[in-house]
Formats: structure tokens, sequence, C-alpha cells
């Protein structure tokens, strides 16, 4: 059973037809550089797999990465400063996360 996927593991295999990552335990946000990779195969004919999401199992392919929040930990820049390379809180969680 896989748990997550390494962003090295298919960086190198550009010329696969088929992936099946079904029945796995994976997490959504764990599979960014995966989900980008995966955009970019033109070979791929078939592909089926699920994350979950907020506790959503979530089709991988249909999963916008963008609802990921980064730890603030990871946060780049000041924090006063908002940048495009900053993560941010989407809108409709502001009002839930705030005490």
């Amino acid at each position: 059973m896989l748990s997550s996927l390494p962003p090295e593991l298919f960086s190198m295999n550009t010329k696969l037809q088929v992936i099946y990552v079904d029945n796995n335990p994976l997490v959504c946000c764990d599979l960014t550089d995966f989900i980008e990779w995966l955009d970019l195969q033109t070979k791929l004919t078939e592909f089926s797999g699920q994350c979950t999401y907020l506790a959503n199992a979530t089709d991988i392919r249909g999963f916008n990465t963008s609802e990921c929040i980064k730890p603030e930990s990871c946060k780049h820049g000041h924090k006063n400063i908002k940048s495009d390379e900053e993560w941010k809180i989407p809108r409709r969680w502001k009002g839930k996360l705030q005490h």
C-alpha cells in the first residue's frame, strides 16, 4: 500500500501509458508535485486514483492543489508582506479559522 508518491519517482518516467494508484491512503495535499507532473504527461492514456482531502475521497486528476495550505513554518517572506510565493488561506475558510 502506498501512502505517498515522491516526486522523483515519476520525474524520469515520461513514457508511462497506464497508472493505477487506487486503494491507497494518499493525502491530496501531499501529492501536489505528482499532480503537476501528471498534468504534463502526453503519453498517459489511463489513470485511476483517489486521494483524501478534508476526510473526503477525491479523484486525483480533479483535485485543485490551490486548496492546500502550507504550514506557517513553510510560508515565504515576511509575515506582513504578501507575495505571489506566499500560501494564502482560501477566502471561504478565513471566517472559520479565526477565533
